[in-house]
Parts: C-alpha cells; sequence; structure tokens
C-alpha cells in the first residue's frame, strides 16, 4: 500500500478549507528537513509528550503548523492537547512558541480547551521572555475574552505593557484589547482605562495601534455611556 494513504484519507475527512493547506506539505517532501512530515503526522497517535516536544523543537513552517493544529483538533487526538498545553511553558524557547503557534491555529477547538485555562495562559504571558511567545498566549486569551475573570495582576500588566514604547505594536494593541476587556463590567476600572488612553493621545503610533487606541476610546465611551 502507498505509504502516505492514511495520511491522505485523513487529509479527506478535513474540511475543505484545510485539506488544501495540509496536502501543500506533500511539496515539502521533496526537502530533506520535512521528509518525514506527513508520516510523522500518519503516526499521530503515536506521540508521546518526549516526541512531540522533538517535533515542536525544530523549525516549522506554516503549513506545518496548520496541518500539526488540523490533525490535533481531530477527537482521538484530543488527549495530545494536554500534552501541547503543557509545552507552553517550555524552558526552549522554540518549543514553547512553537506549542502557542499550534494551539492558535486550533480555532474554536483550543478554545473549548483552554477556557479552563486563562490564569495559566495569564501567567506565561506576563512572566515569558519570548516576545513571540507572549504575543501568541495574548492572542489565544483574547479569543477567551468571555472566559477571563478580572485579575488585577494581570490588568496591570496590559495597562503597562499597552503604554511602553519598548513593546511591538501587536503586543501592544493585544493588551489595550485584553484591557477594555476586563475593564468593561467595572466602572471604577473604565475610567481608570480611559483616564490612561487619554494619556496616550500624543504619544507616537504605529497606524495599526493608532486605530486600536481609537476603538479603545469609543468602546470605553460607548461602555460608560449605557450605565
Amino acid at each position: 500500500m502507498f505509504p502516505y494513504t492514511p495520511f491522505f484519507r485523513s487529509v479527506l475527512a478535513c474540511p475543505l478549507s484545510y485539506a488544501w493547506e495540509i496536502l501543500s506539505l506533500c511539496r515539502l517532501c521533496f526537502t530533506p528537513r520535512v521528509a518525514q512530515f506527513p508520516q510523522a503526522f500518519v503516526q499521530m497517535s503515536e506521540y508521546t509528550s518526549d516526541n512531540l516536544r522533538s517535533r515542536l523543537s525544530i523549525p516549522l513552517g506554516g503549513h506545518e503548523v496548520r496541518a500539526l493544529a488540523q490533525l490535533l483538533c481531530q477527537p482521538a487526538n484530543a488527549p495530545l492537547v494536554d500534552t501541547v498545553c503543557a509545552l507552553l511553558a517550555d524552558d526552549d524557547k522554540r518549543v514553547g512558541d512553537n506549542a502557542a503557534w499550534v494551539l492558535l491555529h486550533c480555532g474554536r477547538y483550543a478554545d473549548e480547551w483552554l477556557r479552563s485555562k486563562c490564569d495559566m495562559l495569564m501567567e506565561l504571558g506576563m512572566h515569558t521572555s519570548s516576545q513571540t511567545r507572549c504575543r501568541l498566549l495574548l492572542g489565544l486569551l483574547l479569543r477567551q475574552t468571555h472566559a477571563v475573570c478580572t485579575n488585577v495582576v494581570f490588568l496591570d500588566f496590559c495597562l503597562s505593557r499597552m503604554r511602553s514604547t519598548r513593546e511591538s505594536a501587536s503586543i501592544r494593541v493585544l493588551c489595550m484589547k485584553l484591557a477594555c476587556g476586563q475593564c468593561r463590567p467595572y466602572p471604577e476600572l473604565l475610567d481608570e482605562l480611559r483616564l490612561t488612553l487619554e494619556d496616550m493621545a500624543e504619544e507616537p503610533m504605529s497606524s495599526g495601534l493608532r486605530n486600536a487606541w481609537k476603538k479603545a476610546i469609543t468602546d470605553c465611551t460607548k461602555s460608560a455611556d449605557c450605565r
């Protein structure tokens, strides 16, 4: 039997929006670095904490991450989700970054798994030294806004980082959005956020950050008017 037959069967079971991206991995078989990738996906049920960590310890491309995320979402592979979540805290920068990248591409499936892990994501986001991992973790948290309870320490982190010119624009935008979500239910926190945003008015910002700032100001005003 053709060695990759199980792999293509799993592709056919995927939504059409993902099938083309997964099939694009086939062209990667002609490069030595990823020659074993499709076969590794076939062996998904045989993954353990150790060999999954090894897989995430190498450089991954977008197609590889999306294909791995899609297969991770299959019910038979659900037990591996906890393993990937545990690898978010790995000391190896590449392992932790790749684990966060894969979970971010799991979409609504990851949302269900991570709904009870918001506190863990906050802690990791606040203390990781990796800018990439921080950005990805904040992205995961933003999708969990409805499940994120207001955490004073994390809110202070968001307020601080959204003002820091040393942070990347993407992290500042994510922190601004997360701060809005946490402050919205509490009028006193909303007032504090609005004052903080107004203090930023004269600061130089990229176009993306400026747009996020305008939306945050509008959100604060609308929420205050609804009180």
